[in-house]
């Protein structure tokens, strides 16, 4: 019975860890794209356009297509490969792992894994998969959904 309050209290705990953490990051997203709003805002308001004279402003009317098509036109987003990278963070401190092809963070899981931050460890920096489906056992021994749905909130890319 000592064992299974343990347990309880423990998924609880990491339950709430979970919910913080979600509540954080959304924070985080609503402040980054606040700032980005805001910095749109600032570059519109310091527009050279307002600073050339009227008679050598042109209209949007006179405007030929390559000239609107340079202005919307957006800059080519730049992908990242964090793949290779993934050696780069195998500390306690900067710990991302791979599972089923995608990669995570879970330096923050530290000191709320029910096995002990040990196993956790021996794969930073690492593919965690088949360690993850089979909780390093044999015969394996499945993690459970709630801990699968724990490590989507470590989702890197």
């Amino acid at each position: 019975m000592k064992r299974f309050l343990n347990f309880a209290i423990r998924l609880s705990l990491v339950n709430f860890l979970f919910f913080l953490f979600s509540i954080g990051f959304i924070s985080h997203q609503k402040i980054t794209a606040t700032k980005q709003v805001g910095m749109t805002e600032k570059s519109q308001l310091s527009n050279p356009i307002s600073n050339t004279p009227k008679s050598q402003r042109t209209s949007p009317v006179n405007k030929t297509p390559s000239q609107e098509q340079e202005i919307i036109t957006p800059s080519p987003t730049v992908v990242q490969n964090l793949f290779s990278e993934l050696s780069a963070h195998s500390t306690r401190g900067n710990c991302w792992i791979t599972y089923s092809g995608h990669i995570y963070d879970i330096t923050g899981f530290f000191g709320s894994h029910p096995g002990g931050d040990a196993i956790m460890l021996k794969y930073c920096g690492q593919d965690a998969t088949a360690a993850f489906d089979s909780k390093d056992k044999s015969p394996a021994v499945a993690h459970s959904a709630n801990a699968i749905s724990l490590l989507r909130g470590y989702l890197v890319q």
